[in-house]
């Protein structure tokens, strides 16, 4: 599953289809998704440097199989929905 940690107004102006939007704040303050930790989850962010922090956060959680999937322009260029 994707997993986009941008603003609520990244999100509003283009995301993953299907993808969850949570943003990197939340994992700031200890907030987490409900998800089974071994979830394969791809975050991003707009460059990947949010992504990298959420990455490392769920990892330190115990999160088992989570990767960093880059920008959202990346994942655009891999021919990912956007909506």
């Amino acid at each position: 599953m994707y997993l986009d940690v941008r603003t609520n107004e990244e999100w509003a102006e283009g995301h993953v289809k299907e993808a969850l939007h949570f943003e990197l704040a939340r994992f700031e303050a200890g907030e987490f998704p409900d998800l089974p930790k071994d979830t394969e989850i791809k975050i991003y962010c707009g460059s990947g440097a949010r992504a990298e922090i959420a990455k490392s956060i769920l990892d330190s959680a115990g999160f088992s199989n989570v990767t960093n999937a880059g920008g959202l322009d990346d994942l655009r260029d891999q021919g990912l929905l956007i909506e």
